[in-house]
């Protein structure tokens, strides 16, 4: 019996704000590696791991090989999972926001459950790149193309970028920006999760201090 495809249950390790030892985002063309434990399925009572990502345009399974009992800092362990995905492998992944799901299987018992599930982002590799390549994720994209809206250096293919199911052209001055004013607060949201820095929204300074401090 298996627990997906369906609701999964409460108890899942779900979303990209909880604990979990496999990354929120890596790069194609990245090696990984990562532990794992589940107390309710160990390997040593027969039961197997396998991790499957997928997107509305991609769906990754990852290598059975990739996979093996124990774990990286105690080989004595039969409990657990060692996971090992070599850059080799990670370098056809497409870019783009996965769901993934980590499933234990135990062919005894006919049994698969889903134990974990949360949210990856799989970056572009600009190393390997025969070309320059858009890195950007679709919420900046949106952010361009509203700025240049704004500031009436649109061609046309900005204008006929669509938010929902309608052009930028055919939004108003005041939708427009109110539309800036949301996907800069998501921008600046991705980035902070990314870990990417961020300037300071205001400076502030001691009022005796004067300008140079």
């Amino acid at each position: 019996m298996s627990s997906y495809p369906g609701i999964l249950p409460a108890w899942i390790d779900f979303g990209v704000d909880q604990p979990h030892p496999e990354p929120l985002s890596f790069h194609a063309g990245d090696s990984l590696q990562w532990e794992r434990d589940f107390e309710k399925y160990p390997a040593s009572a027969g039961w197997t791991l396998q991790y499957v990502l997928n997107n509305q345009a991609n769906r990754i399974v990852v290598s059975s090989g990739d996979i093996t009992t124990g774990n990286g800092s105690d080989e004595g362990s039969s409990d657990g999972f060692f996971i090992s995905i070599p850059n080799t492998e990670t370098l056809g992944w497409a870019p783009g926001n996965y769901l993934w799901l980590a499933v234990l299987t135990n062919s005894g018992l006919g049994q698969r459950f889903t134990g974990a599930a949360g949210r990856v982002q799989i970056l572009a590799d600009i190393l390997d790149a025969s070309a320059p390549v858009d890195t950007r994720s679709q919420t900046e994209i949106a952010l361009e193309n509203v700025k240049a809206m704004l500031a009436g250096r649109a061609n046309d293919g900005v204008q006929e970028y669509k938010i929902g199911d309608r052009e930028l052209r055919r939004y108003s001055m005041s939708e427009l920006l109110k539309l800036k004013s949301y996907y800069e607060a998501e921008v600046k949201r991705e980035r902070q999760k990314r870990g990417e820095y961020e300037e300071p929204d205001t400076v502030a300074f001691h009022a005796g201090w004067g300008i140079n401090g």
